[in-house]
C-alpha cells in the first residue's frame, strides 16, 4: 500500500454481540489478550463480548473495555505482521486504542484506564443525569444558537459538518429538541447512553480518571496521534495524557481531525474494531477519502494478503 494511511478507532456505540469471537478462536494473540483482560478486570469481558446479552454489553462499564480490547487485538495482529500506519486517531473512547496502537501505553495500562474511565463515566451519569441527542442536516451555527440559550448544554461531538451531537442536563436537552424542530431540523436522534458525555456534567469522572492517569506513564510516540480535544497531531507523552484527560468534558472534534489528516496528505482510513460508524462519518466529511474496516479474521487475512 503506497498511499499514506491512518488507523481510526471506534468509540462507544459500535459494539455488537459476538464481537471478537472469531479472533479468539483463531488467533493466539487474541486469546492471550482476552484471557489477560478477563483476569485483570475480574469478570469475563470475553463472555459478555461474545455472548451478550445486548442489554449487558451496552452498559458503559462493559462497552468501553470490550471495544478497547477488540481494537487493540486487531492493531497488534497487524503490527506483528509488519504493518505500521502513518498516523492514528480514535473517536472518544477510541483515542485510548489509538494511544495503545502508537505505543504510548501498554495493553494492561490501557485496561487500567478503561476500567476507571467506564466506571467513572457511568457513575457520573447516575449522579448527574443527562442526555445526548444527535442532529443530522443541521449547521454548526444553528446548534451554537441552541446551545447559547442554555447554560447546561454543549456540543459534545462535531462528527461532520452537518452531524452534531449535543450533551447536557435532561431538562435542557428536551428544550433544545423543541428549538431544533422549530428551526426546521427534521433528523433528530436521542442517543441511548448512560449520561451527558463530553460535557461539564462529566467533571467528577474527569477527576477520578486523573487519579489513575497520574500513576501511568504515557510514552512519546514515533507516529502522530490526532487527538479529540484539538484535532491536531501530538507525539509527546505528557501532552498526550493531558489531552486524553481533557476530552472527558470537552467535544470530540472528529470533523476537524479528518480534515487535518487529509490536509496532511493522509487520505486512506482503516477502522479497526467493530462496526463502520467512522467510515460512514468520514465519507460525509470527504467523499473522496478511502475508507474500509477490519473487524475479523477474514478481513485481517484479506488485508495482509493484499498488502
Amino acid at each position: 500500500m503506497n498511499q499514506k494511511i491512518a488507523y481510526i478507532f471506534p468509540g462507544q456505540g459500535s459494539q455488537k454481540v459476538g464481537m471478537g469471537y472469531d479472533l479468539y478462536k483463531n488467533n493466539t494473540i487474541a486469546k492471550k489478550y482476552y484471557d489477560q483482560a478477563d483476569e485483570y478486570l475480574n469478570f469475563s469481558i470475553s463472555s459478555i463480548s461474545f455472548n451478550g446479552p445486548n442489554d449487558l454489553l451496552k452498559k458503559t462499564i462493559y462497552t468501553q473495555p470490550a471495544i478497547y480490547i477488540n481494537s487493540c487485538i486487531i492493531s497488534t495482529i497487524l503490527k506483528n505482521s509488519g504493518f505500521i500506519p502513518d498516523a492514528v486517531c480514535g473517536h472518544s473512547l477510541g483515542e485510548l486504542s489509538a494511544l495503545y496502537s502508537a505505543n504510548s501505553i501498554s495493553f494492561i495500562d490501557g485496561l487500567k484506564i478503561v476500567q476507571k474511565r467506564s466506571e467513572a463515566m457511568q457513575m457520573a451519569g447516575t449522579n448527574n443525569p443527562g442526555k445526548m441527542v444527535a442532529f443530522i442536516g443541521s449547521t454548526i451555527s444553528q446548534i451554537n444558537e441552541i446551545c447559547n440559550k442554555y447554560n447546561e448544554i454543549v456540543i459534545a461531538n462535531l462528527n461532520s459538518k452537518d452531524q452534531i451531537v449535543i450533551s447536557g442536563s435532561s431538562e435542557c436537552i428536551d428544550k433544545a429538541i423543541i428549538d431544533a424542530k422549530d428551526m426546521g431540523i427534521k433528523r433528530i436522534f436521542p442517543l441511548n447512553v448512560s449520561g451527558a458525555f463530553h460535557s461539564p456534567l462529566m467533571q467528577k469522572a474527569k477527576d477520578e480518571l486523573c487519579n489513575i492517569l497520574e500513576t501511568i506513564r504515557f510514552n512519546d510516540t514515533i507516529i502522530p496521534i490526532y487527538q479529540n480535544i484539538n484535532a491536531k497531531p501530538e507525539s509527546i507523552g505528557d501532552k498526550l495524557k493531558s489531552n486524553f484527560l481533557n476530552q472527558i468534558t470537552n467535544p470530540v472534534q472528529w470533523f476537524y481531525t479528518i480534515e487535518n489528516l487529509i490536509r496532511n496528505n493522509i487520505n486512506t482510513f482503516i477502522e479497526l474494531g467493530p462496526g463502520n460508524v467512522l467510515q460512514r462519518l468520514n465519507r460525509r466529511i470527504n467523499n473522496n477519502s478511502v475508507n474500509f474496516g477490519i473487524s475479523n479474521i477474514k478481513e485481517i487475512d484479506t488485508f495482509l494478503n493484499e498488502n
